[in-house]
């Protein structure tokens, strides 16, 4: 959930506030870095607990089939539309890569975990990875104003609402106030 929270709160950040426009047109060599290298973070940590519930799915149990199934289905949804051709090649990415990236982001030693922004900024052999160039060069065409993914980005942003209001309908985890939903145009 974490993952999809911080992800959608990204997309909302450059579609809604400027933050490309903020951190890199307008930033310095180390805030340019970040929001370059954050952002392709953020799919990638997304990217790897998906592939975590992919592996774990069938042993998953939200003590009902009904939401269990959905939950898939919202899922499915947010993997198609990072790899349908219907938006563009910006920020494209196939079935195949996007279970590699998150197959790359996850530690299994002693359960689970994705590894953290600091172990990826260190391991070099991820920015080598032809994967992760393709998205690092997405997003930086985006920051620069040379690539245009809004639509995408758009209903992204709005499908990983709809991941977190199934996960957390109450809002327990993340209050409602942080799941703005944009409106695609």
């Amino acid at each position: 959930m974490q993952a999809a929270a911080d992800l959608q709160s990204r997309l909302y950040n450059i579609l809604a506030r400027g933050f490309f426009e903020a951190f890199y047109v307008h930033g310095d060599e180390r805030e340019r870095a970040y929001a370059v290298n954050n952002t392709v973070y953020l799919f990638a940590q997304y990217f790897a607990w998906v592939e975590a519930v992919r592996e774990e799915i069938q042993f998953i149990d939200l003590k009902d089939n009904v939401k269990t199934r959905d939950l898939s289905r919202k899922l499915g949804g947010i993997y198609s539309l990072m790899q349908t051709n219907d938006y563009g090649k910006t920020l494209r990415v196939f079935a195949g890569e996007q279970r590699a990236m998150g197959e790359r982001m996850l530690l299994v030693a002693d359960g689970r975990r994705c590894i953290g922004y600091g172990e990826f900024l260190n391991k070099s052999s991820l920015s080598d990875d032809p994967l992760f160039q393709h998205l690092i060069a997405d997003v930086t065409s985006l920051a620069e104003g040379k690539a245009e993914a809004r639509q995408r980005m758009l209903k992204l942003q709005s499908a990983l609402i709809g991941l977190l209001n199934e996960m957390d309908p109450d809002c327990i985890r993340f209050p409602a106030a942080e799941r703005s939903r944009l409106l695609a145009d």
